[in-house]
């Protein structure tokens, strides 16, 4: 479990580097009035907008980001033939993050629909970034979703991520 942590922690370590523009930018009616987009990663789909494209991929992960660079990236862990249930990881991860430091305001867990939620602060090389980290539990795999943008924008934003993660559907 400790190494698995430790890779996770990395992930989100290069995940952070992820920004987002002002949301007053030329890119606000683009990005987030576009029409729907659904995207596909190792069966995990997740509708978005059309303004959104792929950035990276890995065979355990996938970056999405917008025009105006709101990011959104998603995680595959496979734990087959373990007993973690989804909030025994979710509060894990928390004290994780508590214990290793450079997450600032971590929330509690929220639980909407078919998922538990939190979000946080996090700044990296002078710039502050806010997430939300969706965690969605099937067939042994655990699903994270990771929504992140500059930290003055959350609050507009926080709608779109929450109407984009009620639209994953997992295998």
């Amino acid at each position: 479990m400790k190494r698995f942590l430790s890779v996770f922690l990395a992930i989100v370590f290069m995940v952070s580097f992820v920004g987002c523009d002002d949301i007053g930018s030329e890119y606000d009616v683009k990005d987030y009035l576009a029409p729907d987009k659904t995207f596909e990663f190792e069966g995990l789909e997740i509708t978005l907008t059309e303004a959104f494209r792929v950035d990276e991929q890995s065979d355990e992960s996938v970056w999405y980001e917008s025009y105006g660079e709101t990011s959104v990236a998603i995680d595959v862990f496979d734990f087959i033939g373990t007993d973690v249930s989804l909030d025994e990881f979710v509060s894990a991860i928390i004290k994780e993050y508590t214990h290793t430091g450079g997450f600032e305001n971590i929330s509690e867990v929220k639980a909407e629909d078919d998922f538990l939620y939190f979000d946080y602060d996090c700044e990296m090389f002078g710039f502050e970034f806010k997430y939300m980290e969706a965690f969605y539990m099937s067939n042994g795999c655990l699903w994270t979703v990771y929504f992140m943008c500059d930290i003055e924008d959350y609050d507009i934003l926080h709608e779109y991520f929450i109407k984009w993660a009620k639209s994953v559907v997992i295998p």
